[in-house]
């Protein structure tokens, strides 16, 4: 009686031994899972802000965001130099498509070369311009007139309608390009002499870099 008695004692010991282990497993298991989904909710969540923050710090600046893997794009450089790509740079990229006869390049033109001045090698900003000019001498006067000092790309408007992503409807049309993708566009020309927008823009570029 008393050997069957130790033999249920051990039994019952077991049970519940083999219980305890069940339990602390099982809570291990459920915080384990519970810290694996607050991870992913957190990195979610901060790849969410990061898309919010961006495309608001390019609404800012005052143009649309997109978001465009931009294909190759090689141009002749109306300086002589060699055809080029267009795009290429470590920099955020500010492209500005302008034609000389038109009213609006015009006007947005001295505001351009003010922005080009004041921008520093430190603000990570590139700009570049593409003339759709018929008549190369045209461009090249624009460019002297308006004292535009960055690489200026030449091509024929139906090549940018119907061949590039970019498609322009009309000039000017001013686009930002990071690592090889077109983020923003906008129609119709851009005041970029006003401080707010500089500033802005300066945001967007330090914001992508920080964020690469």
């Amino acid at each position: 009686m008393k050997k069957r008695s130790t033999i249920i004692l051990i039994i019952v010991v077991s049970i519940i031994v083999i219980a305890t282990i069940l339990v602390i497993t099982l809570q291990n298991n459920t915080e384990t899972n519970t810290k694996q989904n607050n991870a992913e909710t957190q990195s979610r969540s901060q790849n969410q802000q990061s898309d919010i923050s961006q495309s608001q710090l390019v609404t800012n600046v005052g143009l649309f965001p997109v978001n465009q893997q931009l294909s190759d794009m090689i141009l002749p450089q109306l300086s002589g130099q060699a055809n080029a790509k267009i795009g290429v740079s470590r920099d955020l990229i500010l492209l500005v498509v302008w034609v000389s006869w038109c009213r609006y390049c015009i006007e947005e033109a001295p505001k351009l070369s003010q922005l080009e001045t004041l921008l520093a090698p430190s603000d990570g900003i590139t700009i570049q311009y593409i003339s759709i000019d018929e008549d190369i001498e045209q461009a090249q006067e624009f460019i002297l007139n308006y004292r535009l000092r960055s690489p200026v790309f030449h091509s024929p408007r139906a090549e940018l309608i119907n061949e590039t992503p970019l498609r322009i409807r009309g000039t000017p049309a001013n686009f930002l390009i990071y690592d090889g993708k077109l983020i923003a566009k906008k129609g119709g020309a851009l005041d970029w002499s006003n401080p707010e927008r500089q500033e802005a823009l300066r945001i967007l570029a330090k914001f992508l870099r920080e964020n690469k």
